[in-house]
C-alpha cells in the first residue's frame, strides 16, 4: 500500500508547481510496477473552489475555475484550485481499466486492467503538527497562544489578506486535526474494501470562528492578552458548505474521537516540545 500527498505552497513560479505532475505520476507508476495493490491520495478542499455548496464527493466540477462573488476572488488561488483537480483525475484514472485509441482490438472487447485500487481523501484546512506556514488563521492562532509567534494581528493569509479577516472571509471551510487525518489513510489503507473513490475526511468540529477562537481560549486563557480581537469580533458561519465526513463514516465506522478543545489541549502539549 502507498499513500501520496504533495504541497506547492512555495511554488512561486509554474515551472517550480508543475514538478508535482510528474512527482504524483511517477508515485503511481512506481506504485503500479512495484505490484503495490492500492494507493491513497491526500486531496483538498481546494478542489471546490468557485464552485457552490454542498461540497459532497459527487460533486460536478466545471471546466474553468472562476470565483463566485468579488469577495472570493480576493482570496480564491484559482491556480492552486486547477491544480489539486488536475491531480485528482490522474490519479483517480489509475483506478481504471486502460484504453487507448486501437489498444483494444476491434472485434474484441479486452482492456489493459487496472493494476492499482487507489481512493483520493480530501481534508479541509488542518491544525497539528507544526501547521503555521500555509496561512492557516485557526493553525496561527494557535502557535500564538503556545508562545511560539509573538502576535495574531498582522499576520497574513492565503493570498497576502490580513489573517483576521481572512478567518472571518473563509468561516464556513472546516478544520481538521492531523491526528484524525493520519487515522482516516490508515483506516482507508487498511480497510477490506473501498466502496467509493472520493470520501470527504471531517473531524467534525465547528466551522465558526467565534467557536474555535472561544474553544482556544477556554483551552489557554492565559493566552487572551497576544490577541487583539476577542471571539465577538469573529462572525459565525454564514453557510453550511455541506462538507462532512458522513460517508468516511458510513463505509468504514470512523469519527474523530477528538473534541475541539481535546485537540487543543493535545497539539498545545505537543508545541512545548517541539521547536515550531
Amino acid at each position: 500500500m502507498a499513500f501520496v500527498a504533495h504541497t506547492h505552497q512555495y511554488a512561486l513560479t509554474r515551472d517550480k508547481n508543475n514538478e508535482i505532475y510528474p512527482l504524483t505520476l511517477n508515485c503511481f507508476e512506481g506504485a503500479r510496477k512495484a505490484g503495490i495493490k492500492r494507493a491513497i491520495f491526500g486531496g483538498s478542499v481546494a478542489v471546490y473552489g468557485g464552485t457552490a455548496p454542498p461540497f459532497t464527493e459527487d460533486h460536478q466540477f466545471p471546466p474553468v475555475v472562476e470565483a463566485g462573488n468579488p469577495a472570493e476572488e480576493a482570496l480564491m488561488l484559482k491556480f492552486e484550485v486547477s491544480t489539486k483537480r488536475a491531480l485528482e483525475m490522474i490519479v483517480l484514472d489509475y483506478g481504471q481499466s486502460f484504453q487507448m485509441g486501437l489498444s483494444v482490438p476491434p472485434g474484441t472487447e479486452t482492456t489493459e486492467p487496472h493494476e492499482l485500487e487507489v481512493d483520493v481523501l480530501r481534508a479541509p484546512k488542518m491544525i497539528g503538527t507544526g501547521y503555521q506556514a500555509l496561512g492557516s488563521p485557526i493553525g496561527l492562532a494557535v502557535h500564538v497562544a503556545a508562545g511560539k509567534v509573538p502576535h495574531f494581528s498582522g499576520l497574513l493569509g492565503y493570498g497576502g489578506a490580513p489573517i483576521e479577516h481572512f478567518w472571518a472571509g473563509l468561516a464556513a471551510i472546516p478544520t481538521n486535526y492531523v491526528l484524525d487525518n493520519a487515522e482516516a489513510i490508515a483506516v482507508a489503507m487498511t480497510a477490506d474494501t473501498l466502496p467509493h473513490m472520493v470520501y470527504n475526511v471531517s473531524s467534525g468540529f465547528p466551522a465558526s470562528p467565534r467557536a474555535q477562537f472561544q474553544a482556544l481560549l477556554n483551552v489557554a486563557p492565559e493566552a487572551a492578552s497576544r490577541f487583539d480581537i476577542t471571539p465577538d469580533d469573529l462572525p459565525e458561519p454564514p453557510i453550511d458548505l455541506g462538507f462532512n465526513g458522513d460517508r468516511f463514516a458510513a463505509d468504514f465506522g470512523w469519527r474523530s474521537s477528538h473534541t475541539l478543545e481535546t485537540a487543543f489541549e493535545d497539539y498545545l502539549g505537543w508545541l512545548k516540545t517541539h521547536p515550531f
